[in-house]
């Protein structure tokens, strides 16, 4: 949603709360309808989707960020059914160990499931790497009687 129609919506909705008498609620959306106008253009450009916060923090799971975000830790929004967060919030909390703590939480899971992530093929080289030397039962030397 653009600026322009977010700010038309918080108007409305202003306009329909005073006409129900709701002045003091009205006021204050047509504050945050102002603020909104008059705000710089890029504030709606400074909110990441999860996934692009996991990105940017080296995380992989965008459930993560949704939870940090619940538990406060980055600033977030649901906006339109859709969870945002400030990239000011990410970008202050690339540093924290608690980010650290969840890049090696990740890397010790990748590395715990890497023997059940393997393809058919590497799995077929690894039995035939790992085969003893010897015959297949079923196939007959050529120098035996059948």
């Amino acid at each position: 949603m653009d600026r322009n129609a977010l700010v038309t919506r918080v108007a409305s909705l202003a306009s329909r709360l005073r006409d129900a008498g709701h002045t003091q609620m009205a006021e204050e959306l047509g504050v945050l309808a102002t603020q909104i106008r008059t705000s710089p253009a890029t504030w709606l450009d400074d909110l990441l989707t999860p996934s692009e916060a996991a990105q940017a923090l080296g995380v992989s799971s965008v459930n993560t960020v949704k939870r940090w975000a619940r538990e406060g830790r980055l600033e977030g929004w649901q906006v339109g059914g859709r969870a945002l967060v400030s990239r000011r919030s990410v970008d202050s909390l690339k540093q924290a160990r608690e980010v650290e703590r969840q890049q090696e939480f990740e890397r010790e899971l990748d590395s715990a499931l890497a023997p059940f992530t393997a393809t058919p093929e590497e799995i077929a080289q690894e039995l035939v790497d790992e085969s003893p030397p010897g015959r297949t039962p079923w196939r007959m030397n050529a120098n035996s009687a059948v």
